[in-house]
């Protein structure tokens, strides 16, 4: 990795968030193109507290998803073209 390296970390509230706080402070010191989508940046009205760990991995997913299809119009690549998922032996 160099400060070219572009990244997407996921901050959960489940028991690793800690772990992820520290791949979070190590990229910040080794990339300065770091997108980090936080489940606690998200207001979730209507959810319990103590159920946020369980809900956020879905919120997290619907952010990506509209990034990932997003990003397929801008780089003319369709979601559906793969490089290498059932193209080559693992």
């Amino acid at each position: 990795m160099d400060e070219h390296t572009k990244l997407f970390l996921l901050l959960g509230e489940d028991p690793s968030r800690p772990l992820m706080e520290r791949v979070v402070r190590f990229c910040r010191k080794h990339t300065e193109h770091l997108m980090i989508y936080d489940s606690r940046d998200f207001a979730m009205p209507g959810i319990d507290p103590a159920i946020r760990p369980i809900v956020a991995p879905y919120i997290l997913q619907a952010a990506l998803k509209r990034i990932s299809a997003r990003l397929s119009v801008l780089l003319a690549k369709p979601l559906g073209e793969r490089r290498y998922m059932w193209k080559t032996e693992y």
